[in-house]
């Protein structure tokens, strides 16, 4: 037989409400799990399936020990809205329960609620790197805060928000393993430093598959990023090609280019004004191909 939902000793502070009763800042009500709406400023985006599942049991077995946060919906007589504790209420609604603690709170903006959201799961360390920099830049874009503000508020240093909030202009991929916690945020950092997505993503599977260190990381990046900025190799010129150029530009009178790749090529002649273009183009009608060759019909 399982035991109550509710943790031992927390019944006791908690009362039952009914369906219109509303709770004030600081009560602790025993909700209907249906009433309860979930939060869309949570800083939250992924969830571990087995994680939850795990809670699930536990609760199972030893109730919920900690209420969630929720506050009054405006307007709504009925309803809250869940502030902190997703994780569980999801667990709970797993878990089958009918009612779950609840902690009433009388935040009014939606600032307040992504801010009380992120402070909550940061010293709870809960959320992975990605969905921090995504809590970030939500209050940085939609909020108008500054990266100094947030490190005011929720104690940390701005250079840590900074580093946190670079890591979402990896790949997609990239941030996926992040999230997932096969590759740590300080090798993802590392990969920053290449600007090729492909190579990113490479260097980021192998990370993982290998097992490679964040020190060992930063010296393959260092390595391929010199390999990036080399000069390229000078291609060997074909001297029939180059004889086929000067001829074109003796004849022309202007710049012409040859490119030859290995199954096709780009001629490009330049001109310096509507006049220019239709003195070559009349050049170039009158030219046979055999010409182009010879040098003196040129």
């Amino acid at each position: 037989m399982h035991r109550k939902a509710l943790g031992k000793g927390l019944e006791a502070l908690i009362r039952d409400t009914g369906e219109g009763t509303r709770g004030e800042q600081g009560d602790i009500l025993s909700l209907d799990i249906e009433r309860i709406r979930f939060n869309p400023q949570q800083p939250r985006h992924s969830l571990s399936e087995k994680a939850l599942d795990e809670l699930r049991r536990s609760i199972l077995e030893k109730g919920i020990i900690q209420p969630i946060v929720v506050r009054p919906i405006e307007g709504d007589e009925k309803d809250y809205q869940l502030v902190v504790g997703e994780r569980r209420l999801r667990a709970a609604r797993l878990a089958g329960l009918k009612n779950i603690p609840c902690v009433i709170t009388d935040i009014e903006t939606d600032e307040e609620l992504l801010e009380l959201a992120l402070i909550e799961n940061i010293q709870r360390e809960d959320l992975n790197p990605i969905d921090q920099a995504n809590a970030f830049k939500a209050l940085l874009e939609k909020f108008g805060m500054t990266q100094e503000e947030i490190s005011i508020r929720i104690g940390k240093d701005r250079s840590t928000i900074a580093n946190l909030m670079r890591l979402l202009g990896l790949p997609p991929r990239i941030r996926e393993m992040v999230i997932e916690g096969s590759l740590s945020a300080g090798s993802a950092r590392a990969l920053l430093s290449l600007e090729d997505s492909n190579l990113q993503t490479k260097l980021a599977e192998r990370i993982v598959r290998d097992g490679l260190s964040v020190r060992k990381v930063e010296q393959l990046t260092k390595k391929y990023k010199s390999e990036e900025h080399e000069p390229p190799i000078p291609q060997k010129i074909n001297p029939i090609i180059e004889s086929l150029c000067e001829n074109l530009r003796r004849y022309l009178g202007t710049s012409v280019s040859i490119q030859q790749g290995k199954k096709k090529g780009r001629i490009e002649i330049a001109f310096y004004s509507d006049d220019d273009l239709e003195r070559i183009i009349h050049l170039i009608r009158g030219l046979k191909p055999e010409e182009i060759l010879d040098s003196e019909a040129l």
